[in-house]
C-alpha cells in the first residue's frame, strides 16, 4: 500500500514522539503533519492562514485526532470536518486518553471512523498504533474531494 498523508492532532508531546515513531515504523505514512490544537487543526484542513499552501500541506488520507485540546476540543474539530467540503469523507480516528461513554458517543454521532482509547501501557500503545495501521490497510479507500 502506498503511504498516505497523515494529519495528527495531539498535544502531548510523548505521545506525538510515540505515534510519529509507530507510523513510520509500519510504512504507513507518506507524509506526517503535527498539528497541537484545534483550531490549528481546522486552519490545516482547510488550509487557513500559515497552512495556506496546500502543496506543503495536502489534505490528509486519515487525521488522528485527540479530544482533549487547546483552543477547540476535538468534537468541534471533527464536526467541522464533517461540515466541510472536501473534508467530509476523510477518516478520522479518534485516538484519545478518555475512556468516558459520553465522549466515545459523541464521537461516533458527530462522525468518526474509529474511537481507541490510549493505553497507559507502552506495548499496549503500540498495539493500538497497530489497530490504527490494520484499519488504513484493511478498510480504507481515500475518498476524492466532492
Amino acid at each position: 500500500m502506498k503511504g498516505i498523508n497523515i494529519l495528527l492532532v495531539e498535544d502531548n508531546e510523548a505521545h506525538i514522539e510515540l505515534i510519529v515513531r509507530g507510523l513510520r515504523k509500519g510504512n504507513q505514512a507518506q507524509q506526517i503533519h503535527v498539528v497541537r490544537d484545534g483550531q490549528e487543526a481546522v486552519d490545516y484542513l482547510f488550509n487557513k492562514g500559515r497552512y495556506g499552501d496546500k502543496e506543503r500541506f495536502p489534505p490528509p488520507g486519515l487525521v488522528i485526532l485527540d479530544l482533549k485540546l487547546h483552543k477547540m476540543d476535538g468534537i468541534e474539530v471533527l464536526k467541522r470536518v464533517r461540515r466541510g467540503r472536501g473534508m467530509r469523507k476523510v477518516p478520522v480516528v479518534i485516538f484519545s486518553s478518555s475512556g468516558y461513554t459520553r465522549d466515545i458517543e459523541a464521537s461516533y454521532r458527530n462522525g468518526a471512523d474509529k474511537y481507541i482509547v490510549k493505553p497507559i501501557d507502552p506495548g499496549e500503545f503500540q498495539q493500538r498504533l497497530r489497530d490504527i495501521q490494520s484499519y488504513l490497510t484493511e478498510n480504507n479507500t481515500i475518498p476524492g474531494d466532492d
